[in-house]
């Protein structure tokens, strides 16, 4: 194509060799509201759509993966505030999310069956019922992070 450009239509040839430059440079940029972008929708989903829709293996893999994401964000972006910022409160707010993630697991836990459900209930006190209208955020208002080590102890039995 070049040689069409330079002999035929008489215009200069395109100049590629920047354009990996340009990539490396705006892949942090990517990177930050990206990860941005899925915290806050993952976030949304989680907390809100029915616990059983919550796959656990992909949660603590994004959550993971966004954090380590993140924690690099901050050192590229140390002289670009905005950015910074950014970085700096997604990366809080995941620090804030993991402690519930061996919550959401042991709940979303695929041996549980209603015997399980049963005697979770009856050994933390609260009657706690997996059904379609139960989300992740109805659990914590419940207060089961208060049990979580319980909780997490369920595979175990299941």
């Amino acid at each position: 194509k070049q040689w069409y450009q330079r002999r035929v239509r008489g215009t200069p040839v395109t100049q590629y060799d920047k354009v990996n430059k340009l990539i490396r440079e705006f892949e942090p940029y990517k990177n930050l509201w990206t990860t941005t972008a899925d915290w806050q929708k993952w976030h949304e989903s989680w907390m809100n759509e029915p616990l059983n829709k919550i796959d656990p293996e992909f949660l603590e893999q994004n959550i993971s993966t966004s954090y380590k994401t993140m924690h690099k964000c901050i050192k590229v972006f140390k002289d670009n505030p905005g950015c910074l910022c950014v970085a700096q409160e997604i990366r809080h707010q995941l620090e804030e999310f993991k402690p519930k993630v061996p919550l959401i697991q042991g709940l979303r836990n695929p041996g549980m069956r209603n015997r399980h459900w049963e005697s979770l209930s009856e050994d933390i006190g609260i009657v706690v019922k997996p059904k379609s209208s139960l989300t992740f955020s109805k659990c914590l208002d419940m207060g089961l992070m208060d049990h979580v080590d319980q909780i997490a102890k369920i595979p175990e039995v299941a």
